[in-house]
């Protein structure tokens, strides 16, 4: 695409105050009338073209089931070969079209591009559930059905978690659950239980890295909750004992 360059326009340069002064008056009155314009355009014309684009990203989104991140990464790729098809000259454009398979050629030695070995096979010409893929990826992800989230803040199955704590620290083994299998009350004294075992390595000092659980499982989630809750509890009371320390030694 060719390039202008913009024209130096010779000016009478002001030598005196009043007329600097004039100068700038000028200047000031110009811009702002100029840039009122601009906002009177903008609002006028731009504003609503970028509102049609944000509807357009949201119904590319519902319609597809595809993450804007993902569809944006596409549109820009489509983007830059149309905007090479108007080029002026046609080197420019070949050379565009080169970078871009340089490019994806680099993507494809890497491993980058090899999902689509997967995806593209299995699809073609299939109907695609990409809400309920999400859906099952969900459920595979937590099988109990119960969020994590829920379970380690919820009163309902306060008791439960207690109770999980208190068998931890009795020596009843993960197995020795007293709660019905699936109930959120079973899953709760699972927290219980494996959220104390975490706070147990915390205070022997082991690393949170020494999780031993399936990374993802309820298990693995609450072993973490409990490491971390003995970590914040050990730093407040070590800057406690500190700030104790320097009242002592200031007094």
């Amino acid at each position: 695409m060719a390039k202008t360059k913009s024209k130096t326009t010779e000016v009478n340069r002001a030598t005196t105050v009043a007329e600097i002064n004039e100068a700038a008056q000028f200047f000031f009155r110009a811009r702002f009338d100029t840039e009122k314009e601009i906002r009177r355009l903008t609002e006028l014309h731009i504003k609503p073209l970028k509102d049609d684009v944000k509807a357009m990203k949201q119904d590319a989104k519902g319609r597809t089931g595809i993450q804007l991140a993902d569809l944006n990464l596409g549109y820009k790729v489509y983007e830059r070969d149309k905007l090479t098809q108007e080029f002026d000259d046609p080197d420019e454009a070949n050379d565009v079209r080169t970078h871009l398979s340089l490019i994806f050629q680099g993507l494809g030695r890497g491993g980058s591009l090899d999902l689509f070995d997967d995806v593209l096979p299995a699809t073609e010409g299939k109907v695609v559930d990409i809400a309920g893929a999400k859906e099952a990826k969900k459920a595979k992800a937590d099988p109990t059905g119960f969020a994590f989230k829920d379970l380690v803040a919820a009163d309902d199955v306060k008791p439960a978690r207690v109770e999980g704590h208190e068998d931890f620290n009795e020596g009843f083994s993960p197995n020795d659950n007293p709660y019905d299998t699936g109930t959120r009350n079973h899953f709760a004294w699972v927290i219980g239980w494996h959220a104390q075992q975490g706070g147990a390595a915390f205070r022997d000092g082991a690393s949170k890295g020494s999780n031993k659980h399936k990374r993802g499982s309820l298990e693995w989630d609450a072993w973490r909750y409990g490491w971390e809750s003995e970590s914040a509890v050990a730093s407040a009371q070590g800057k406690t004992s500190e700030a104790t320390a320097e009242v002592a030694a200031g007094a």
